[in-house]
């Protein structure tokens, strides 16, 4: 009776729902995909697109659990990925992008709050902050997209690239910030607001009060780290753990977690713009979805545990590959020179690898010289943190909505290709598009409308069978004002919090601004 009662109750419970929904979805697409057929001309064989599917899926658990371990935005590894080795249009990656930054900081967004690695209060503040920055970055980069050409794509490629490198020399020479900073002097600002916290060190077996400090400073950090984030549709994640970390003073791990939190919720806003404009393709971008949440599930329980500077040594690795591919592509679709052959990619890449095995090696061996901690740390039991009746809520909330996105998006493309032709997009024909590096205006072009018919088309076309993808997509991207309408209720009517509900209702209004595309 006790195993049958824990295996009902979190995190197991989730694990058997996703681990049946991902085995009986794909289980469906392998027969699907199974089934001979003669493709017509410009259209992408079943099985081809099954295969395609399944690679973006299992490429987006991959980043996930790197991304959640490490405290950045899945985006900032696939975003330049994309960009770099395939010939997908750079808003349609753009768009994609947000959503791998977006549904892996969502799912770990309840999960750290329950387990007081993230303050509600704090992440809240800057996300209206990162999201304002985003909106701003989104739109530009729309606008930006529709009057430029190869060049505007090749010079989008090489700014990525070298804001990529820039990261990596960070993270290579100052990722070693201090596990808990020490905060001397606290401004009028910081302190007004009561942002600090404890955590508790699963690793040591003890709690960790911390202060806060510059707060101020912090939020217009975050507004900037936001913009450029929303350009670039990589989220923000990769900069957002460095500010709360360096700057506001926050420990490495609750800056982490927090960082996963602000971005999940933050995307809500700036996501419309690139759904507004139809770069959004429900099909693609299913799997990625899927994908970031089901491996960011597994990374945010795995943080308390796991060495971080493991995982930073992969990601900088993957930073300087990746950036390789940008510049090189960026130079070579301006002209400047060749694109480097496939071998040349595979020698820099063995290479960077076997630099960062010799690195993780070498830490190691460091670390084991080391004392251990002691054993009784090991044994003891996490105490759950108290949680105010409004950020359990939210908390729970945020986690249901997050996986019954990730359950439909799992389940929708065995629909979608059961009968592609009862689709406003034919997916095995604007995946040939897509992957061939068609517009957004092309990829539509394609569609039973003829034209792209809106952010909310499933409202009019629910017999579709990518209508209702677009409802799984939408249903996860909105899930910071369904998480909040209850939770300001609390704080109005009943916790008396007015500071924080006021803060709740402006982000509310913000998302139902950007959905209704008033931005």
């Amino acid at each position: 009776m006790t195993q049958r009662s824990k295996l009902l109750r979190s995190p197991y419970l989730e694990i058997i729902i996703m681990v049946s929904a991902v085995v009986l979805s794909y289980f469906g697409l392998i027969i699907l995909g199974a089934i001979p057929e003669t493709p017509a001309d410009g259209v992408m064989a079943t099985s081809t697109v099954v295969a395609i599917q399944f690679a973006l899926f299992m490429l987006s658990v991959a980043i996930a659990l790197i991304s959640v371990i490490a405290g950045i935005g899945g985006g900032v590894i696939f975003t330049p990925i994309m960009l770099a080795f395939t010939s997908v249009n750079s808003v349609v990656v753009r768009g994609a992008g947000l959503i791998v930054a977006m549904f892996s900081g969502l799912i770990s967004t309840g999960i750290f709050i329950k387990k007081g690695l993230c303050e509600y209060r704090t992440a809240l503040l800057m996300t209206i902050s990162q999201a304002i920055g985003a909106l701003i970055g989104a739109l530009l980069a729309i606008g930006l997209a529709s009057s430029t050409g190869a060049s505007g794509e090749g010079i989008l490629r090489l700014s990525l690239g070298l804001v990529l490198v820039a990261l990596a020399v960070y993270f290579l020479t100052g990722g070693k910030k201090l596990e808990h900073p020490e905060v001397r002097k606290i401004d009028r600002l910081s302190a007004s607001l009561h942002l600090d916290g404890e955590y508790y060190e699963e690793s040591e077996g003890r709690m960790f009060p911390y202060k806060v400090h510059r707060v101020g400073w912090a939020t217009l950090l975050i507004l900037l780290v936001g913009f450029i984030g929303g350009f670039f549709g990589m989220g923000g994640g990769w900069a957002i753990t460095p500010v709360l970390n360096v700057c506001m003073g926050l420990p490495m791990k609750v800056a982490a977690a927090s960082s996963g939190a602000i971005l999940g919720i933050g995307s809500c806003v700036s996501i419309w713009a690139y759904m507004s404009a139809g770069a959004i393709i429900p099909f693609f971008v299913l799997p990625w979805l899927a994908g970031q949440v089901i491996g960011g599930f597994i990374g945010s329980y795995a943080l308390a545990r796991i060495k971080v500077h493991t995982v930073r040594l992969i990601l900088i690795g993957i930073m300087f590959f990746t950036s390789f591919g940008l510049v090189t592509k960026a130079l070579s679709t301006l002209g400047m020179m060749k694109n480097p052959s496939s071998m040349t990619q595979v020698i820099v890449f063995t290479v960077i690898i076997a630099l960062v095995i010799v690195a993780i090696v070498l830490d190691k061996k460091k670390s084991s010289g080391k004392a251990a901690p002691a054993a009784h740390t090991e044994q003891a039991e996490v105490p759950e943190p108290k949680l105010p009746t409004s950020v359990r809520c939210y908390a729970t909330v945020v986690h249901v909505i997050t996986i019954v996105s990730s359950i439909l998006a799992l389940f929708a493309p065995l629909v979608i290709l059961i009968n592609p032709a009862a689709n406003i997009l034919n997916p095995n024909r604007i995946f040939q598009v897509i992957f061939s590096g068609g517009s957004i205006e092309e990829i539509w072009a394609l569609s039973s409308t003829g034209s792209f018919p809106g952010a909310h088309y499933f409202i009019n076309n629910m017999s579709a069978s990518d209508s209702w993808a677009q409802i799984a997509i939408s249903l996860g991207c909105s899930v910071g004002l369904w998480a909040l309408l209850p939770t300001v209720a609390i704080q109005y009517f009943k916790e008396k919090n007015y500071v924080w509900a006021t803060m709740g209702l402006l982000f509310i209004a913000l998302i139902v601004l950007s959905m209704l595309g008033v931005f």
